[in-house]
């Protein structure tokens, strides 16, 4: 995602699941221009493993050319139980 316009809010959220010892490496980019005052750009990366093999990495690229701009990154990994995985 790139701000090339002040005071703009995207939001962006990035959703992966993974299973039999395979993960995604998760990650988002979000550039600043210098002129693009006032931005605002969370960035959520939420991962799901089923199994206990498998890994999720999150990755946050930020070039940031205001002084002003809001940026945060947030990630989370969650486990489905055993128990769970079998009404899936």
């Amino acid at each position: 995602m790139t701000h090339a316009a002040p005071e703009t809010t995207p939001k962006i959220v990035s959703k992966s699941i993974s299973k039999d010892g395979v993960g995604p490496a998760i990650g988002a980019l979000v550039r600043v221009e210098d002129d693009a005052y006032g931005c605002k750009s969370p960035v959520q990366c939420d991962a799901l493993n089923l199994d206990d093999d498998s890994i999720s990495d999150t990755y946050p690229y930020m070039e940031v050319g205001s002084a002003d701009a809001v940026i945060g990154h947030e990630a989370t990994v969650s486990k489905v139980a055993d128990d769970q995985l079998f009404y899936l």
